[in-house]
């Protein structure tokens, strides 16, 4: 009894009791957000997902997949030159980018070994993206012959 009344364990439980519910905010805001890109759908406390949803689970486990298999000895190389106008679409597409692990060959030119599904998905899914993005697949070129060369490249 004396322990349940000492600061210390009052320091404790209230310590346990803000970090649960920082928890469960962060799980609130984390599916709000999800609700209102439309990748999941909540009904109480159940969360399904959207097709867009099962679009994107299915990009990310195909990505993994290919990671695994052999390269073809063929770049992805994707530049643009968006407005600024179009800023949001741009800072989207460096996420993209970025966590598809593509690496930064210069200024808005970006390189990988492989396909990436979520990249062709955004360029669809923005159709007046089109004009100022390229993604190309190519042969290899002197500097950039194998997956070693391209690792020396800084993530950006």
């Amino acid at each position: 009894m004396s322990f349940l009344m000492s600061a210390r364990s009052t320091r404790a439980f209230h310590g346990e009791a803000r970090k649960r519910a920082r928890a469960r905010y962060h799980y609130r805001r984390s599916a709000e957000g999800l609700e209102r890109r439309g990748v999941v759908r909540r009904r109480g406390d159940a969360i399904s997902l959207t097709e867009q949803g099962k679009e994107i689970a299915r990009i990310l486990s195909s990505q993994s997949g290919a990671r695994d298999s052999a390269w073809n000895g063929r770049w992805r190389i994707v530049m643009y030159d968006i407005p600024v106008s179009l800023n949001p679409f741009r800072f989207e597409l460096r996420r993209i980018l970025v966590g598809a692990g593509f690496r930064k060959l210069q200024h808005s030119v970006w390189i990988h070994p492989r396909p990436c599904e979520e990249l062709e998905a955004f360029l669809q899914r923005n159709m007046k993206l089109a004009r100022y993005v390229r993604y190309v697949e190519i042969s290899p070129f002197p500097h950039m012959r194998t997956l070693a060369d391209w690792k020396k490249l800084g993530v950006t």
